[in-house]
């Protein structure tokens, strides 16, 4: 993508979108585990397709409840496309910034623990620690903005 897409993609993505460390839950393992996840939600897919075509995630479609609601479109990412997506367009966000710079943080700190090895304390503490700061900003940044 061009530096111009990217920082269209950026503003929409600081509109539109989310960003956020959420527990996670497997019939395979008996843990819960923490995994970051970015999405924008839209009424027409056209754009997210082309979101999903330049970095991948899933495109799901919500139906609408009601006759008088849209039915929505929402691309979705988690873990190292999220990551990729957060890198892309991090030079350009405004409102999203430090939310983006904490899920970064948060999946450089996964990425440190080998597969397949028990998660340590300290790195269990680092992990829940990031997941809070970034809750707690995006709570701070909503009171901000209303």
């Amino acid at each position: 993508m061009t530096d111009l897409e990217l920082a269209y993609l950026a503003g929409f993505f600081d509109g539109e979108g989310s960003v956020g460390v959420y527990n996670t839950s497997s019939r395979r393992r008996v843990t819960r585990g923490l995994q970051m996840k970015v999405c924008i939600s839209q009424t027409d897919p056209t754009f997210l397709k082309e979101v999903q075509a330049q970095f991948g995630g899933t495109l799901l479609v919500c139906r609408a409840k009601a006759a008088t609601v849209r039915t929505c479109w929402q691309w979705t990412a988690s873990s190292l496309i999220a990551a990729a997506f957060l890198r892309a367009v991090l030079p350009y966000l405004k409102q999203k910034r430090g939310q983006a710079e904490l899920a970064l943080q948060f999946q450089a700190e996964l990425a440190k623990q080998p597969r397949g090895h028990a998660v340590t304390s300290e790195s269990t503490t680092i992990r829940v620690d990031l997941a809070e700061r970034l809750k707690a900003l995006k709570w701070q940044e909503v009171r901000v903005n209303v």
